[in-house]
């Protein structure tokens, strides 16, 4: 299991499923990039990932299944 945090705004439940999407970005244009990279390395590899989002922080898992 990889775990990342980062004491950003919270995510809104409407941009969840965007912010996976290539070229999604609320920071403006050329951006977005790095989460659709993420999320097309952990299907090659057959692993999940999941979102927690507060006000406070947000965390992604990224859940490798077992060898």
């Amino acid at each position: 299991m990889i775990i990342v945090s980062n004491n950003g705004s919270k995510i809104s439940r409407n941009n969840l499923g965007k912010i996976f999407e290539q070229g999604y970005s609320t920071k403006g244009n050329a951006r977005g990039y790095g989460l659709h990279i993420v999320k097309n390395i952990t299907q090659n590899y057959n692993a999940e990932i999941e979102v927690s989002s507060t006000k406070y922080k947000t965390e992604f898992f990224i859940i490798f299944p077992q060898i």
